[in-house]
């Protein structure tokens, strides 16, 4: 068990809730202090806590124990030498110990403040002795850079949370290319060499970069093959990434069809693919549509920083360039407060500045 705060956490977000032991000063002789360590039992070992959906009642139970691992589908649940598997769909939360870097970064990200919650995220999630609480740790580091604009960090970290754990519960927030995007020489090596991987997570990371780029035709016949995939999570994503080639000649029956798909994606993967459905019916001057699914990141998809961000800043660019410019400067103010510093927040402040 990693020594630090306790907290509970789904993964981000939770606040902590320390414990602290103050011992009492020893006044007394050297035999009553061995009389009391003799006499009082040891403290027991600081257990993680699980908070589980009743499965035929409205309310949650607890079991505790330890946390021996959480990868894929299931959790790991150490209690008295006997191991449980805890399905994902079931948790509610957890109370485990973290590091008070972890607390620091978490804090920091619940301010909005991205970039400055990256350095203690970064510390955490080295000395972190647990794989899963690393990836907990990750995946929070992965929102955090991806909003500061880091986009080719973020890819790196999510890499680790793949290399450990490929079927990863995390791929909601994984940093796919989902509004235009540019990539160097470094970052467009480094997704070269995602598409070598055998694991299909990996492939689909490296493909969406790719897009872009020069190597747009194997990108396209690899996620071509990857939306096939028999992990419903790849097969959707992979179509979505292909419909980012196909916005600019889109008809409305083909967008609608896409939003039809979106419908049908697990809640946590529906962001990118609805900026995509925004995008397209921008495009075809369907506003009001084009409003529905850009509005719907933001408050639908809050915690994806990135593209809620992202949702608002073309949400507010649609209705200025409609002529409704007391709505786009609603959107843009409330870009600059709940995304500072970030360039999507910038660009508001240059709108705002404007009128």
């Amino acid at each position: 068990m990693a020594c630090g705060t306790r907290a509970r956490t789904t993964g981000p977000g939770k606040r902590a809730r320390a414990a602290l032991w103050h011992p009492r000063p020893w006044t007394g002789s050297l035999v009553l202090l061995l009389l009391c360590l003799i006499a009082v039992p040891p403290l027991p070992a600081i257990q993680d806590v699980i908070e589980v959906q009743h499965p035929r009642a409205e309310s949650t139970v607890k079991r505790r124990g330890e946390i021996r691992g959480w990868e894929g589908t299931a959790l790991t649940l150490q209690t008295n030498g006997r191991e449980e598997s805890i399905p994902n769909e079931i948790i509610v939360r957890i109370e485990t110990a973290w590091s008070e870097d972890y607390l620091a970064g978490q804090r920091l990200l619940e301010e909005r403040q991205f970039a400055a919650a990256v350095q203690p995220l970064v510390k955490a999630a080295a000395a972190e002795s647990r794989p899963w609480a690393a990836s907990i740790i990750r995946a929070d580091l992965v929102r955090a850079l991806s909003a500061s604009g880091n986009d080719f960090e973020a890819v790196q970290q999510f890499l680790l949370i793949l290399d450990r754990d490929p079927e990863t519960r995390f791929m909601e927030f994984a940093p796919l290319a989902w509004d235009s995007a540019m990539v160097d020489a470094p970052f467009a090596a480094l997704a070269q060499q995602c598409l070598t991987s055998p694991k299909p997570n990996i492939q689909l990371l490296g493909a969406s970069w790719l897009l872009g780029t020069a190597e747009r035709v194997t990108a396209v016949e690899l996620l071509g093959k990857l939306k096939q995939d028999i992990r419903p999570e790849i097969a959707h994503l992979a179509a979505a990434q292909l419909w980012r080639g196909e916005v600019p000649r889109a008809t409305r029956t083909q967008v609608d069809s896409w939003l039809r798909q979106v419908e049908r994606m697990p809640p946590g993967l529906r962001a990118g693919p609805l900026l995509i459905t925004g995008m397209a019916y921008a495009r075809l001057e369907e506003a009001d549509r084009a409003l529905l699914a850009l509005l719907e990141l933001p408050i639908l998809h809050p915690n994806d920083y990135r593209l809620a961000a992202t949702g608002l800043s073309r949400a507010a660019a649609l209705l200025a360039t409609g002529g409704d410019a007391g709505s786009a400067q609603r959107l843009w103010n409330e870009l600059t407060q709940r995304f500072p510093g970030t360039r999507w927040a910038t660009e508001a402040d240059t709108q705002i500045g404007k009128k």
